[in-house]
């Protein structure tokens, strides 16, 4: 989705539980929103951590789709001031999505 949106870069930007597409896809996806991104702009992302497997409270289903600390720091690692946050919270986001969540935040500012 991202890949192929040619529309001047933004100063933020925004990802939130959005996990649903392939290994190969999510990179083309965070490829587009880098260029999307202005430089100094805001990156926010929420996703589920594979802890939330055991919660069976939502989210996808297959491992690859769930967010780590090491994959987000990977790929958003020359941001500036870097941070993320991983935490288990109670969620009531609709029938499908509620009770306690393993999920993963992180905010940075593109260099």
């Amino acid at each position: 989705m991202f890949g192929i949106i040619r529309r001047p870069p933004s100063t933020s930007l925004v990802e939130i539980f959005a996990q649903f597409s392939p290994s190969a896809e999510r990179t083309i996806k965070w490829r587009g929103m880098r260029r999307a991104l202005k430089p100094g702009g805001l990156l926010i992302i929420q996703g589920y951590t594979p802890k939330q497997l055991q919660h069976g409270t939502g989210g996808p289903k297959q491992l690859e789709n769930l967010y780590t600390r090491a994959m987000l720091e990977r790929e958003f690692g020359d941001f500036r001031d870097l941070k993320i946050v991983e935490e288990e919270r109670d969620m009531r986001e609709g029938a499908s999505h509620a009770g306690l969540s393993a999920v993963i935040g992180l905010t940075a500012f593109k260099a």
